[in-house]
């Protein structure tokens, strides 16, 4: 595994054989975060790191900090790291109003500064007057504009590219307690742990959607009912909510997704599974239709484990 820091001034300087890495990724947390230890001196400053691991990069982000040990083991060097994101979350905008500001704007005014860049600029306008109050982030401005223009979150990625369509990942992976090299992508795992929750899965969404305050449309949502689970909610989806019927289904579609989690742990290194399309098989079981949504690697001298998370992927309600 290497480690390409960048000082302050610029200077390069490359490190390797880490004692121990760990990198954590997950599509609800917007930055990833990194912690690498290194045995012996080393008391330079650095501000950005990029890891890469069998000629891939892995992480490209900033040190936020440097924790420095001496005891009867030697001396160590603990780096603690978020990707690029940080920068975003980290900067506050000066409070104004932006009219019909588009990813070009956002681009050369907000992320090229931190060394972020976007493939594919549109140039497409967010059609409306964005109000910037005291204390935003870049990153808020940015997930909002996605929000509204795509349905989508943004995510910076191990490139330090940033990715605003929601199209992060369109590779499928298959993960297996046995082997199966008839397939791409598939991985022999020496854990698998399936995890089926009926807590939390929503059987039905009363929304009030008129001005006199009846909740008259009911959400069904047929896996629930097929399950004998009975959990409602209420939505008020009035103008002056900010909501809309369509919640409803999220709401349903949400509670579906977290109903299933697995997790598979690899002993081996899977390049950029985050996003991805998964399908587990555990023994005569299949699992398919599942999305990743949380990647950790683990690195000592034994080598990578590689811990994969998912649930079932996003669909439309049918009820």
């Amino acid at each position: 595994m290497i480690f390409e820091f960048t000082k302050p001034n610029g200077e390069k300087v490359t490190k390797y054989n880490p004692a121990y890495v760990y990198i954590s990724c997950q599509l609800s947390t917007p930055a990833d975060s990194l912690t690498a230890v290194f045995i012996g001196e080393d008391y330079n400053d650095y501000k950005c790191v990029r890891v890469i691991y069998e000629d891939k990069v892995i992480f490209t982000g900033v040190v936020d900090e440097v924790k420095t040990t001496v005891n009867e083991d030697g001396l160590s060097h603990t780096y603690r790291c978020r990707s690029l994101a940080g920068c975003l979350l980290d900067t506050q905008l000066m409070p104004q109003n932006i009219q019909n500001i588009n990813d070009t704007a956002i681009y050369h005014r907000y992320l090229k500064p931190y060394g972020i860049t976007i493939k594919n600029l549109t140039g497409k306008p967010l059609k409306a007057l964005v109000n910037i109050s005291k204390g935003q982030s870049v990153y808020s401005l940015l997930n909002y504009f996605c929000g509204k223009l795509y349905n989508t979150q943004p995510r910076i990625n191990q490139y330090g590219e940033a990715v605003l369509n929601g199209e992060i990942n369109s590779s499928s992976f298959v993960f297996t307690n046995g082997c199966n090299n008839l397939e791409s992508n598939c991985y022999s795992c020496t854990e698998i742990q399936v995890e089926n929750k009926r807590y939390g899965v929503i059987s039905r969404v009363y929304v009030r959607n008129t001005l006199n305050g009846s909740y008259g449309l009911t959400v069904k949502n047929k896996s629930a009912i097929e399950q004998d689970i009975d959990a409602v909610r209420y939505l008020d989806a009035e103008p002056s909510s900010g909501n809309c019927i369509y919640d409803a289904d999220r709401i349903i579609e949400n509670s579906n997704k977290a109903s299933l989690a697995i997790k598979c742990k690899c002993p081996c290194f899977v390049f950029n599974p985050l996003g991805g399309e998964a399908k587990v098989v555990v023994n005569s079981k299949e699992y398919s239709n599942l999305e990743i949504n949380s990647v950790s690697y683990m690195y000592s001298k034994n080598g990578v484990v590689t811990t994969i998370t998912m649930n079932r992927k996003g669909q439309l309600n049918a009820g």
